[in-house]
């Protein structure tokens, strides 16, 4: 859903809907291209977890190699963390379904690493949703803060904006009536008629003649 609304193209769009079946099904990638074609397999490993690796069991190295991983395949194809990001939108916002613990650890995760990196490819809204989303999770106190303080400047904001507007408008009324009282004014004039200093200048002219 997020990636349809961020209008991408359709490979993108089947990758985010099989993103996670190679993980968590029988499913595998010569599948996957056999039914989607090469490409929308390729995007799929480029985002799917490591689960495995030889002599190295913990999952900090687990997690470090997929990213490894799929920042070699970003390289190959940027749309594989477009993706990613998008998946980790989506997680963060479903996050208070998993363990508190969970929680805090994806949080800190997605705070450290994700959103740095939407911020470093130019996805300014990501970075903030991912930022907004993790702080929640793991300082919601503060967070609340955030939320409260920001509503009361929003509001704070509004209300100057009317009483600018007010100023505006009264201002407007103002000379609106000057106006008025000048065209009252000039309404009120006498009309000079130019009809005698007309006739007063043939009287002379037929004077001037009789001469």
């Amino acid at each position: 859903l997020y990636l349809a609304r961020m209008k991408v193209d359709r490979e993108m769009i089947a990758t985010g809907l099989l993103h996670d079946v190679v993980e968590d099904t029988d499913y595998t990638l010569e599948q996957i291209a056999e039914q989607f074609g090469e490409s929308v397999a390729n995007l799929v490993n480029g985002v799917t977890k490591i689960t495995t690796l030889k002599n190295s069991p913990s999952k900090s190295d687990l997690k470090a190699e997929t990213i490894r991983k799929m920042l070699l395949a970003m390289i190959e194809d940027i749309r594989v963390i477009i993706i990613k990001l998008s998946d980790k939108v989506h997680n963060m916002s479903t996050l208070c379904y998993v363990p508190e613990e969970k929680q805090k650890r994806t949080a800190k995760e997605c705070l450290e690493i994700y959103a740095p990196l939407a911020g470093k490819l130019g996805l300014g809204v990501v970075k903030s949703q991912l930022e907004d989303l993790s702080l929640q999770a793991l300082k919601p106190h503060v967070y609340e803060q955030i939320i409260n303080f920001s509503k009361e400047r929003e509001k704070e904001k509004e209300r100057k904006e009317k009483e600018r507007e007010k100023e505006r408008k009264s201002k407007r009324n103002k000379n609106k009536d000057k106006d008025d009282d000048r065209d009252k004014k000039d309404d009120d004039k006498p009309v000079v008629s130019t009809k005698p200093v007309r006739r007063s200048m043939k009287d002379r002219i037929q004077d001037i003649s009789g001469q």
